[in-house]
């Protein structure tokens, strides 16, 4: 099937203009596929959810679910600057979502001490640009401290090296980056200090470090402070 439009342009879903049976036809073509909703978010009338979306992975044998909140039920992006950190705190306002499954599981929500239980459908709270964060499963889970560490794999702590120790003004220092038994992708925050322990934002880098390692280069100026830095300070 040809569709002679953006999916990312239209229907413009989050839009309270636009009509409903936009959404109706999407999802009749996804259908005549075979593709089935995992979940479906509604309002608390039983209606689609707007502007909210749902991110899902595994862990081990748990099914993890972020569902992002609205900054309200336009885009964010159509309003001028000066006006986005009033519309912000107005909207920073704890909204209901009905979370409906296919089949029955225990849900449990990360960050607090409620566990919803069996069902198959419950309601969350989101604010904008906060994720909730559930984690369903097939069977009961005993502590809801035992989710978190499920649902982490176990990081061990980084290692920089450095193929030159001292570099001259001007010239480009290479730091490697290595996690032991790294498994996928995994952000690391590279902070760098000066000769008078000062912070060097400048020099401050996110980078994925991946099973076999990464390798960034760190620019000197040519009137950069000499002495001995000192980096390799993560977060």
């Amino acid at each position: 099937m040809l569709l002679n439009f953006a999916m990312c342009s239209f229907p413009n879903l989050s839009v309270p203009e636009t009509h409903e049976a936009k959404a109706d036809l999407l999802s009749a073509v996804f259908a005549s596929a075979g593709v089935k909703w995992p979940l479906h978010l509604l309002d608390e009338k039983g209606n689609r959810r707007r502007n909210v979306e749902a991110v899902r992975w595994r862990t081990g044998d748990l099914e993890v679910v972020a569902i992002y909140g609205p900054l309200d039920d336009r885009r964010a992006q159509w309003y001028p600057r000066e006006g986005l950190m009033p519309r912000l705190r107005a909207a920073d306002v704890p909204q209901p979502v009905r979370i409906v499954l296919p089949q029955a599981r225990y849900v449990t929500e990360i960050g607090s001490d409620h566990q919803i239980g069996r069902t198959k459908q419950f309601t969350v709270h989101i604010r904008p640009f906060r994720p909730v964060f559930v984690v369903l499963s097939k069977r009961e889970l005993q502590s809801p401290v035992l989710i978190v560490v499920l649902s982490k794999r176990e990081l061990q702590s980084p290692v920089l090296t450095l193929p030159k120790e001292a570099v001259g003004p001007g010239e480009s220092l290479r730091v490697r980056l290595h996690i032991p038994n790294a498994q996928g992708l995994h952000a690391l925050k590279l902070r760098v200090t000066t000769p008078d322990d000062q912070p060097a934002p400048w020099f401050n880098r996110s980078v994925m470090v991946g099973p076999g390692g990464a390798e960034i280069a760190l620019p000197l100026a040519h009137n950069e402070q000499l002495g001995s830095w000192a980096s390799g300070r993560f977060r």
